[in-house]
């Protein structure tokens, strides 16, 4: 029996959640030299931004264990943040290389090693540590914080994969800090219908803040986490999003969403938070060059005017 590649099964109703169980990182240290991009900006993205980049850990309570955050090192002023909802028993420990490569392009990540995410609560315990790390001089080791009035608490957004991406849609709802992010980012969210049987319940209709819902087709419409119909009528449902975006990526499994996306993901956050203008022509404009992204199929963005 090969225990690297053994699945769990949660079965709940008619529901059944397979779970990767997999010491391994969840993606490779180098995806950005593999992953294919299917048009210039996404090309761009997808590179390593051009921030150096440090890391800081921290210990945090219980499930958590520990609070991991990259940072670019030499930015000038507060620079924002971003906060990650972890995937069903995949630590942030096992992508830390999508948080690193955001980090590169000026963004703060976090994370913790939090494997049941869903309700929004880690995000939460993140967002209250971004806090204190920016309010306190010394860490709790006693050394001087390099994040030290470093950290722009009014630009925070979020982003989570599978139950992660559950969790996005807790956190900016329903958790004590959902006021204060900017904008989220959902990848292959666990469907409305299996959520519920697994006790995972959200109500995307609450959301105020710029969204993007990412999802893949994988190669079995039927083995997908959320299908084609189910992203839609998540979609239909964000009726006060100023903002959002649906698109799946085209013969890409619901694991491989994590990372294969990250040229999008991490152009929309420097849009959103860093007020990136080259960046935003991929998402909004005359000719958003997401829509003509051949590796994306049902690719729909609405956005509200402004007055």
């Amino acid at each position: 029996m090969d225990v690297a590649n053994l699945f769990r099964s949660f079965t709940f109703g008619a529901v059944t959640e397979n779970i990767a169980l997999d010491s391994s990182d969840y993606c490779p240290a180098d995806y950005a030299e593999h992953v294919e991009a299917g048009c210039a900006l996404e090309a761009k993205y997808l590179k390593t931004g051009p921030w150096p980049v440090a890391e800081l850990t921290a210990r945090a309570a219980a499930a958590f264990q520990y609070y991991e955050l990259f940072y670019p090192v030499g930015i000038k002023g507060r620079a924002p943040a971003v906060i990650f909802a972890n995937g069903t028993g995949v630590k942030v420990s096992r992508y830390a290389a999508v948080l690193r490569h955001l980090a590169s392009w000026g963004i703060i990540a976090i994370g913790t090693e939090e494997e049941f995410s869903f309700s929004g609560f880690s995000a939460e315990m993140c967002f209250r540590y971004l806090e204190r790390l920016d309010g306190e001089k010394t860490l709790q080791n006693g050394e001087a914080n390099p994040l030290f009035e470093k950290i722009d608490v009014r630009r925070v957004g979020i982003s989570g994969h599978s139950q992660g991406g559950v969790a996005v849609i807790n956190a900016v709802t329903e958790t004590p800090h959902a006021d204060r992010y900017c904008c989220a980012f959902a990848l292959s969210p666990t469907n409305p219908g299996s959520a519920h049987e697994l006790l995972w319940d959200y109500d995307a209709k609450k959301i105020h803040i710029p969204i993007a819902l990412l999802a893949g087709t994988g190669f079995f419409e039927d083995k997908v986490i959320i299908s084609a119909a189910q992203l839609a009528e998540l979609f239909a449902s964000l009726s006060k999003a100023p903002y959002k975006l649906m698109a799946r990526r085209y013969g890409v499994d619901h694991g491989a969403m994590l990372y294969s996306a990250d040229g999008v993901m991490t152009a929309f956050f420097r849009w959103q938070l860093a007020g990136d203008r080259e960046a935003e022509c991929l998402f909004s404009g005359k000719e958003p060059e997401l829509i003509h992204n051949p590796l994306y199929r049902d690719c729909v963005i609405e956005e509200r005017e402004t007055p």
